[in-house]
This record gives structure tokens, sequence and C-alpha cells, in this order.
């Protein structure tokens, strides 16, 4: 009787645990699912998931194309952390994820800003982590950038809270 009510209980609470899938295909032309994003991935929607609907090219060839000089971004936006989504790290480390269609061009780089302030260097990578913050909530958002500075497009701010455990109470 207890293993029959502890599998309902499971099978009740999965639904919950629901989180966005993304697919993309390699170029030996399988086709590969994973709850990891990668740049180019389209994301799914698994139903019972929280995370805001996204902006799906009409052709995923477009977005493994990069922009030329004169073409315009279609999409930007920050998918990773969520926005308003509540992140458990000791380590202060925050995964990021960003989409970009279509790709990065080879002369055009990413700023990105957390709590307002642009962190130093330029990034080239749509996926990355952030070390050493602090407990609390913090925005972030991300701007391309043209080889002169000129922004090109830029994310809207997504804002998350770090929370990490407690001295008094780990």
């Amino acid at each position: 009787m207890r293993s029959v009510v502890l599998i309902l209980i499971l099978l009740v609470s999965c639904p919950l645990l629901a989180k966005d899938v993304y697919k993309w295909t390699t170029e030996t032309g399988e086709v590969v699912y994973s709850d990891t994003y990668r740049p180019g991935a389209e994301r799914i929607r698994v139903s019972g998931s929280k995370s805001a609907p996204s902006t799906i090219a009409e052709d995923a060839a477009d977005q493994t194309t990069a922009a030329v000089d004169g073409e315009t971004y279609q999409s930007f936006e920050v998918v990773q952390p969520e926005n308003d989504e509540t992140i458990r790290s000791n380590e202060g480390t925050v995964t990021v994820g960003l989409t970009l269609s279509p790709a990065l061009a080879a002369n055009h780089a990413i700023h990105v800003f957390v709590d307002g302030t642009r962190l130093e260097g330029e990034m080239k990578s749509t996926q990355f982590s952030l070390n050493g913050l602090n407990r609390g909530t913090h925005s972030l958002n991300a701007k391309v950038v043209d080889n002169e500075g000129n922004e090109l497009v830029a994310t809207p701010s997504v804002n998350f809270h770090l929370r990490k455990a407690s001295v008094i109470k780990p």
C-alpha cells in the first residue's frame, strides 16, 4: 500500500518539475533534444513549465548564419536565467544563456551588464557563467556592439534572485 501511495505522489509531482527542452540538428543530421541551452537551439515549451514563450525563427538555417555588415539582428534575448528566477548557489555562480539570431558577426561583440554595470571584456559566446555574485536580486542585460562600440541590438533586462545557504542555518 505504501509503495502505491509513493508511486501516485511521484506521478502527480512530475509535471511540477517540467522544464523547457531544446532541440537542434547536428552536422550529420542527427536531431538532439536536451534540457541544456545551446546556441542555435530551438526552445520547446513543455506543458507545465513556467518559462516565457520564446521567439523561434521560421528557418533553422537562419539561426546558424552570422550577421553581415549592414544586416540587422532579428532577435536577442536572455533565456537563462529566466525573469524572476531564484537561483541557489553558495559560490555565487549563475549560468547565462543568450539567443541571438542571426549568429554574432565576426566584427561584433557582446557587452554584458549586471546591475547596470558593464562587465569587463567583450564576449563572443552566447553561453557563459557569472562568478562571485553576492546574494540578493540582480538585473542582467546584454548588448551587441560593432567594432566602433555602437549598439546594434539589446536584450530586455531580466531580474533574478541569488540565494545562498545561511551561515546561521545551513
